[in-house]
């Protein structure tokens, strides 16, 4: 799994793994890329990847995202509503019918609308922050 430039190799059994590492490292090595060893992890059981916590039984989101969102601030303006959003946009595979949830946060993103945060607002905002709480594993 690949992402700018972040590498995960994940593997079913060490002996696979010792596998698919010599074969990426070989690649990144046959193109001229090296990686840094003080930033790589090898035969790690769990680690924190782009916001997720990923192992053996799955994908979670990571605790400090969680505790990010439950301490999130009632918002003033649109701009904190979006960066709200985007935080919780990111993770919204782990929230059931999220994007019904925050039909009314949404609106107050919409230049047509008017800024006033309203109950269903309130609403919406403090059940996102709950979801988080009880996200699954993937």
């Amino acid at each position: 799994l690949v992402y700018l430039d972040d590498i995960l190799v994940y593997s079913k059994t060490e002996a696979e793994h010792t596998q698919h590492l010599k074969w990426v490292l070989g690649k990144l090595r046959e193109h001229k890329f090296f990686a840094q060893l003080w930033k790589c992890h090898f035969y790690k059981r769990e680690l924190e990847y782009l916001g997720h916590i990923v192992g053996k039984n799955g994908l979670r989101v990571d605790p400090k995202k969680v505790s990010a969102v439950q301490e999130w601030p009632v918002p003033l303006d649109v701009g904190q509503v979006r960066s709200f959003l985007g935080l919780a946009n990111y993770f919204r595979r782990f929230l059931e019918n999220y994007s019904t949830i925050v039909v009314p946060l949404m609106a107050l993103t919409q230049k047509a609308w008017a800024w006033e945060w309203t109950s269903e607002c309130q609403q919406a905002f403090e059940k996102v922050k709950r979801r988080f709480t009880s996200t699954p594993i993937l």
